[in-house]
């Protein structure tokens, strides 16, 4: 069950779209939603001699947490339900590193966030902290393009231990939803002994998914 759930947010509002999701997760598990927020430095190029510019920071970290307190308050009271459990979090350094670290540190059982964010020269790029967290975490990663639940679940498999990881979170995820789930294996070479072992893993799967819907 997805009990704690974390959900990165950047300030912007295509961030926001992995909120219905993880508030659709907390209300099946009766979990809790932790908003986390990594104040970025803004920074502003003054020119100087010899062509060179030179950075200065357009404002103080003391102020950026503040503006982040700000966000998830107001973030909380207006996007998350009052009957979830809801806590923010204000971490400090590198976006996709905090990520992992609070991840781990909360136990947390997946991490709901979205493809794209707010970009400019010197904020998040969403996209690439995503990449980064999908790559680093040990917890699964739900990744969300639009603010609309899921209504089918695709889990890909090539054989190894390290694939099969993801059967028991997609399967969770699609039996919490009430959702179809298509199991795909791409095979270069198939044999008779293949052919129904993927049987056999089939039979189980779609057992296992009943049971946990009843």
């Amino acid at each position: 069950m997805f009990r704690k759930i974390l959900i990165p947010l950047d300030g912007s509002e295509l961030a926001e779209q992995a909120i219905p999701a993880a508030m659709a997760l907390a209300r099946q598990s009766q979990g809790e939603i932790l908003l986390l927020r990594v104040p970025v430095f803004e920074t502003a190029v003054m020119p100087a001699f010899g062509g060179y510019g030179v950075m200065y920071p357009e404002q103080s970290l003391e102020h950026s947490r503040a503006e982040a307190r700000e966000y998830l308050k107001a973030t909380q009271q207006h996007n998350v339900a009052p009957d979830i459990s809801c806590r923010a979090l204000i971490v400090d350094g590198d976006v996709a590193s905090a990520i992992v670290d609070v991840a781990k540190e909360e136990n947390v059982d997946v991490i709901v966030m979205s493809t794209h964010g707010y970009s400019g020269v010197t904020r998040w790029v969403m996209g690439s902290v995503t990449e980064r967290v999908l790559g680093d975490a040990s917890c699964p990663v739900y990744v969300v393009r639009a603010p609309e639940l899921p209504r089918h679940v695709m889990i890909t498999l090539d054989g190894s231990e390290f694939a099969e990881r993801a059967l028991e979170p997609g399967l969770e995820t699609a039996a919490m939803f009430g959702t179809k789930v298509t199991v795909m294996s791409a095979i270069r070479d198939v044999s008779v002994s293949v052919l129904k072992e993927m049987e056999t893993l089939e039979r189980g799967m779609a057992q296992r998914l009943h049971d946990d819907m009843v």
